[in-house]
């Protein structure tokens, strides 16, 4: 898929731990969306790429909630600290009923998917938060 200009610099920052849905996410937002995506399978690895992504900061994180080591709320806090990503959007995605997260989900209402979803949801959700 060619890329305009109003999107080429825009980027997707993915955490999910499964590698079955790491793969589902991966070439769904390939096949559907003209963004770049940055692939990692944990918390750990994330930080471990800091100084890197702050020279490439992405337009979303696309987090996992349940996340080994810490969640994905926990990522998001921790990298939303940092001057440098503290602009930056996040889209979480969940199995877990809504009720069981993390109240800073609901407090902060910070955009959550619940699976399964419809890849028009994903993909709708994606083109909001990075407008």
């Amino acid at each position: 898929m060619q890329t305009t200009p109003a999107t080429s610099a825009k980027s997707i920052l993915l955490v999910e731990d499964d590698d079955a849905m790491r793969e589902v996410l991966t070439l769904l937002i390939e096949m559907e969306t003209p963004y770049p995506t940055r692939v990692f399978q944990n918390a750990r690895e994330v930080l471990q790429q800091i100084d890197e992504l702050k020279t490439t900061l992405p337009s979303l994180f696309l987090f996992d909630y349940a996340l080994p080591m810490m969640t994905g709320v926990e990522l998001y806090h921790h990298l939303h600290s940092m001057t440098e990503f503290s602009h930056i959007p996040v889209l979480f995605i969940t199995a877990r009923p809504l009720d069981l997260l993390d109240p800073q989900v609901n407090i902060q209402h910070l955009p959550t998917l619940l699976k399964p979803f419809e890849t028009d949801d994903l993909v709708q959700q994606i083109e909001t938060l990075i407008a």
